[in-house]
C-alpha cells in the first residue's frame, strides 16, 4: 500500500506542473469581477475532466467501478499504447516552444469557464498522461474500494492543485497572490517541460516493458 502510496505521489506532482492551467487561474483571480466565483467555476470544469479519467481508467484496468470491463485483459497491449504516447509526448516537449497565446480570460460567464475548464484540463496531455499513469497504479493492485477510492481522490486533487492552490493562497493572502505565484509561474514556462519530457519518458519506457 505504501508503495502505491509513494508512486501515487509522485505521479500527482508531475501532473500538477500545469504553467498554462495556473496562469488563467491567476488571471482569473486578478480580475474584478468576481474571481473567486469565476475559478471555481473554471475548477469545476476541471472536475469534470478529472471525472472523465477516472471512467475511461476504469474502463482499461478494470477496479471498483467497472470491474468486468472488457478491455481489462487487454490491458497489456494498451499498457504498450499508452506508453507511446508518453514517449512522443516526452520528445513533444523537448521541441522548441511556440509563441505562448494569451491566457486571459475575457468576457466568461459561469457556463463558459466552466466549459472552458474541462477543455483546458482535458486538452492538457502530459497531466492527463500522469493522472492515468498514476489510475493505473491504483486500480491494477487489489485494494478495497475505500483505499481505491481515497488514492484516486488524492491523484486529482494533485491535477487540480494549479486551480486549487492558486484559489486557497488568494484566499488566505489576497493582496499578494500574483507576488507569490509569479515566480512559479515563470520558473515552470522556462524549465517545466524538461521536468515533464525526462518523466514522461522514463514511464514510457517502463510501461512498454513492464
Amino acid at each position: 500500500m505504501f508503495e502505491i502510496l509513494a508512486k501515487v505521489i509522485a505521479l500527482g506532482i508531475a501532473s500538477a506542473a500545469s504553467p498554462g492551467i495556473l496562469a488563467i487561474t491567476v488571471s482569473l483571480l486578478a480580475g474584478k469581477d468576481s474571481p473567486v466565483k469565476n475559478v471555481l467555476a473554471f475548477t469545476f470544469g476541471g472536475v469534470f475532466a478529472a471525472l472523465f479519467l477516472v471512467f475511461a481508467g476504469s474502463e482499461i484496468w478494470g477496479g471498483a467501478l467497472t470491474p468486468d470491463s472488457l478491455l481489462v485483459k487487454h490491458y497489456g497491449n494498451i499498457d504498450v499504447a499508452l506508453g507511446i504516447v508518453f514517449i512522443l509526448v516526452g520528445l513533444a516537449q523537448l521541441l522548441p516552444a511556440s509563441k505562448e497565446k494569451s491566457q486571459v480570460v475575457k468576457k466568461h460567464g459561469i457556463f463558459k469557464l466552466i466549459l472552458l475548464g474541462f477543455v483546458i484540463n482535458i486538452t492538457n496531455f502530459d497531466a492527463v498522461l500522469f493522472n492515468l499513469a498514476a489510475l493505473r497504479e491504483i486500480i491494477l493492485p487489489d485494494i478495497s474500494v475505500l483505499s481505491e477510492f481515497l488514492l484516486i481522490l488524492l491523484a486529482d486533487l494533485f491535477f487540480l492543485s494549479p486551480s486549487l492552490v492558486p484559489l486557497a493562497i488568494y484566499l488566505m493572502y489576497p493582496s499578494k497572490t500574483k507576488t507569490i505565484l509569479e515566480p512559479l509561474d515563470i520558473w515552470l514556462k522556462k524549465h517545466g517541460r524538461y521536468v515533464i519530457a525526462g518523466i514522461l519518458l522514463v514511464i514510457g519506457v517502463w510501461l512498454i516493458s513492464a
